[in-house]
């Protein structure tokens, strides 16, 4: 099977700093994308939205679809769609990469100058949280993002 890797970000409609909220985002997504075989991680942070998604073509053009509909956000960039040989993010179907330092927060201003490859650099810093709502990752031998 091919694999993709798409990384997007876009502006946030919803209040990033809900944590509840995000994370029950997360869950639902996880749930859906573990029927795909998708993979990734989302950080959320200020007015903006940062995802990865891995995953077959097929499926991640058909998420590409329903994320530029999805009334939660707007503005949605995309900033890598290519074939990866590995996943960078294996781990979860998905989850939220949370900033451990003010340093690691973002705006949907300053993603703007940076390529796919660059953005992955953002998850730098953050841990994830595999264990959030009904969320159920496909591997849980990791807890930690490093880039």
């Amino acid at each position: 099977m091919k694999l993709c890797r798409l990384t997007y970000f876009s502006r946030a409609l919803v209040d990033t700093s809900d944590a509840a909220a995000i994370d029950r985002l997360a869950a639902n997504s996880g749930a859906r994308n573990a029927l795909f075989a998708l993979t990734g991680v989302l950080a959320a942070s200020n007015d903006a939205f940062l995802q990865v998604l891995e995953g077959p073509r097929a499926p991640l053009c058909n998420l590409l679809n329903r994320l530029e509909a999805d009334p939660r956000h707007e503005g949605v960039i995309v900033a890598e769609f290519r074939d990866i040989q590995a996943r960078v993010f294996p781990a979860w179907a998905m989850t939220v990469a949370i900033p451990e330092t003010p340093e690691t927060t973002f705006s949907y201003r300053s993603l703007f100058d940076k390529s796919g490859p660059q953005l992955l650099g953002v998850f730098d810093g953050r841990s994830v949280a595999p264990a959030i709502g009904e969320f159920r990752p496909i591997d849980t031998t990791g807890d930690t993002v490093f880039v």
